[in-house]
């Protein structure tokens, strides 16, 4: 299940893939997560690769309105002391923004996902060669209410911007069988609230269609609630009950990235991103690459 509150790994980069025009679009994404051990439990690391298309179903000029929607696809693999796992997972997703009181931008988007997770880890014990489970089913959803105003200095344009999340995540039971050293776990259903304040800063060219090029950097601050962060499970292992947690992290985070595009066609333009996430006990950090086309 996710550790990372508030970003749904199938529309972590969506957010940003929107911003710019552009009717029909493409987007390959990797991030890798990296969180530490300390006395909460072990720690892990993750690698995330996805795939996400969309298309801008909607658009209105005079009122700055655009609307879209997608769907992504992740493949996601954590590795931990003893263990592993593998998750698969697809989501489809509503986009849009639109000007308010004139000088400001207002932008959302919901999803909504299913995932399936193979797991296995080695038998402490060491009677068997290990235990495992395949499919084990989950779902999820994630509402996001962004705000933000530019304004333009020389040949730059600033933007400071604000974002609250909320996302959901749940994960059914997870069952070794019967055996003494046989691990279940009860089924999991959390949620999480993410806030973030920001400021980003780009090139007066804000029309990739029109300009040879683009760029926008952007550093943020946040928190997240501790439902997704740092969850706790029930399990039962040898006939006794006890609580599995993660390795703690800081709810507290910086963000940075770097996006830029470049056009290519007077209806096509590319565009790639990378970005980082830090917080005390865990580091995050990944890429994309894009393509827009418009009719």
């Amino acid at each position: 299940m996710s550790t990372n509150p508030a970003v749904n790994p199938n529309t972590v980069n969506v957010v940003n893939a929107v911003v710019a025009d552009g009717r029909a679009w493409g987007e390959i994404a990797y991030q890798r997560a990296e969180r530490a051990s300390n006395r909460g439990g072990n720690g892990y690391n993750s690698n995330l690769y996805q795939i996400v298309a969309g298309v801008d179903a909607y658009s209105n000029a005079e009122l700055g309105l655009k609307l879209g929607g997608g769907m992504a696809l992740s493949n996601t693999t954590v590795s931990a002391n003893g263990g592993n796992s593998t998750i698969q997972q697809g989501s489809l997703f509503v986009y849009g923004k639109m000007s308010v009181l004139q000088d400001y931008v207002l932008d959302g988007m919901a999803s909504v996902g299913m995932s399936s997770t193979n797991l296995s880890r080695n038998d402490p014990t060491g009677y068997t060669g290990g235990f495992s489970s395949k499919a084990v089913l989950g779902r999820d959803a994630l509402l996001s209410v962004g705000l933000s105003r530019a304004f333009e200095y020389n040949d730059v344009r600033v933007t400071p911007y604000a974002r609250l999340t909320y996302q959901y995540v749940g994960q059914n039971s997870y069952d070794e069988g019967s055996g003494l050293a046989a691990l279940n776990i009860a089924s999991f259903s959390g949620s999480a609230v993410r806030g973030v304040i920001g400021v980003a800063a780009g090139s007066l060219n804000k029309d990739p269609l029109k300009d040879d090029y683009t760029y926008r950097a952007n550093v943020a601050v946040g928190a997240d609630t501790s439902g997704l962060l740092n969850p706790t499970l029930n399990t039962t292992l040898g006939g006794y009950s006890s609580n599995v947690t993660t390795a703690s992290a800081g709810a507290a985070f910086v963000q940075v990235g770097l996006y830029g595009t470049v056009k290519i066609a007077d209806n096509a333009y590319a565009y790639a991103g990378v970005s980082g996430e830090a917080r005390s006990g865990q580091t995050l950090y990944g890429g994309s690459i894009g393509l827009r086309l418009a009719f």
